[in-house]
């Protein structure tokens, strides 16, 4: 079962590459239909399963004379970060739908780096997890420098230089780790089940932040962002969904999934530091939102600040705040999913997000305007949405720990409040610009509302968004085991220390 839901993407890439060659059609409905099946192939199980802390597992010997094996596991973390994963590459495909004309390439790649995405969230031995995490990465690149603007060569450059330099971080991390603990029990092993089972008793702090450099720089955590504003903005927004909805989501969960259990002295070590750097990072990238001029840019910002927020929370290491965390991996992937769609659409009727050159456009396309207003607010954490129910716990949690730093990391909420409707204020309200009105007849007859496919689109997307902030326990609940289980590791460990 956990096979068929990584390689079925896989698989149907090479089919598509090879039999679809030129066919642009046939792959686009192949794509979509991969990840659509894929999805409610998840979805019947997270339905079917009697008992939502079940764990399925796969374990076969792989390198035995260094200790790898092929190990997978589903629990109730790795359920949601699929399922969402599989969302999101699905919204994906339909942001892309009418702009990407050789589907044929970038329908494979997709489906690659999905296949990865659910690797890194299924697999339990750490060799078969860098593997997964490659696979993801590298689809990206290529998806990267075909698609995009004429600076998206440069952004891709940079996320490749970037990810080359955090995956060495930690591929060295995962080598000490494997030598420190083989040394501590006397066995070599890289399944997640020997290496993480106790806190490591040296060199802890060099490990594990070899590990988490190597996580962090694809959340990003302040100051590992750089290579993520431009790279936000120039990729193609179906590309950008991507990397700020999902791959984002993979650095959150390497670090609550590893970091967390490598060395708890670390961790409580380095909390205060960690916790400020993530606080300050939401109000800076969150004051540089407010300051630009182009919507692409102050979502790419936007983003960055959210998941800032989910960094800070872990490293409160207390129980309302890591259920936050993880609720804000969810909120955060839909509600970035659904700005960065409307952006696709915006391009499509021939606006690059500059803000100069738009204005007054909810008159000609009001429902357009309505879902940007919608996901707007949804990041900005109005009651009753999903962003609210993680921010808060957030918040509440982070407190318990530090109240300074939860103080002064709420302020990049009110920024928030205060960027977004600068940017829809230029954006949709006002005098229409002179620019986007047809010159001949002096009308906006070019600048069509929402049609079926994209109504549909944003639509299941304000379900999503509005499900989870009215009954966040329906995401909570499978993850009260992992979250449980991150907290008192830590804190026995502590206490053994």
């Amino acid at each position: 079962m956990l096979n068929t839901i990584i390689f079925t993407p896989f698989i149907a890439a090479i089919v598509i590459a090879i039999f679809a060659h030129q066919k642009n059609g046939i792959a686009r409905i192949a794509s979509l239909s991969i990840c659509t099946l894929t999805f409610f192939f998840i979805l019947g199980i997270a339905f079917s399963l009697s008992d939502i802390i079940s764990t399925v597992t796969v374990s076969r010997p792989w390198i035995q004379s260094l200790g790898i094996t092929y190990q997978l596991a589903l629990d109730g973390f790795s359920l949601v970060m699929i399922l969402v994963s599989t969302f999101i590459a699905m919204m994906s495909v339909l942001v892309a739908w009418q702009s990407i004309h050789r589907w044929d390439i970038f329908g494979p790649l997709l489906l690659m780096t999905l296949s990865g995405l659910l690797g890194v969230f299924l697999a339990r031995d750490m060799i078969l997890f860098y593997v997964f995490w490659e696979v993801m990465l590298i689809p990206l690149y290529f998806m990267l420098t075909q698609w995009g603007s004429q600076q998206s060569h440069h952004a891709a450059t940079r996320f490749l230089l970037y990810t080359i330099t955090a995956s060495l971080f930690m591929l060295i991390g995962i080598i000490c780790l494997y030598i420190q603990v083989g040394r501590d029990t006397g066995v070599y092993s890289f399944a997640f089940t020997h290496l993480l089972a106790a806190p490591l008793s040296d060199n802890s702090l060099w490990i594990f932040l070899a590990l988490f450099i190597g996580f962090a720089v694809k959340v990003p955590l302040f100051p590992l962002h750089l290579w993520a504003p431009d790279t936000y903005k120039e990729a193609h927004p179906a590309v950008t969904i991507l990397l700020s909805g999902a791959m984002a989501n993979a650095g959150v969960y390497g670090i609550l999934r590893i970091c967390t259990f490598v060395s708890p002295l670390s961790l409580t070590t380095l909390s205060n530091t960690i916790m400020g750097l993530a606080a300050t990072g939401a109000i800076y990238t969150g004051l540089i939102a407010y300051q630009q001029n182009n919507l692409r840019s102050v979502a790419a910002y936007s983003s960055i600040s959210h998941m800032n927020l989910a960094i800070m929370a872990i490293f409160a290491m207390q129980l309302q705040a890591i259920n936050g965390s993880m609720l804000q991996l969810v909120a955060h992937a839909l509600s970035i999913t659904g700005i960065f769609a409307i952006i696709a659409m915006l391009a499509a009727r021939g606006f690059d997000g500059e803000l100069d050159e738009m204005g007054g456009l909810f008159k000609p396309m009001p429902k357009l305007g309505a879902m940007l207003l919608f996901f707007f607010i949804a990041s900005a954490g109005l009651p009753g949405l999903g962003n609210f129910a993680s921010e808060i716990l957030i918040l509440v949690g982070s407190y318990q720990t530090s109240p300074l730093w939860a103080a002064f990391a709420a302020i990049s909420i009110v920024i928030g409040i205060a960027y977004f409707l600068r940017c829809y204020e230029r954006a949709m309200l006002g005098p229409i610009i002179t620019s986007s009105i047809e010159p001949d007849n002096k009308t906006h007859t070019h600048l069509s509302d929402l049609h079926w496919r994209e109504m549909t689109l944003l639509s299941l997307l304000v379900i999503a968004i509005l499900w989870l902030g009215i009954s966040p326990d329906t995401f909570l609940q499978p993850l009260h085991n992992a979250v449980t289980h991150i907290i008192e590791y830590n804190v026995n460990a502590l206490r053994g220390h």
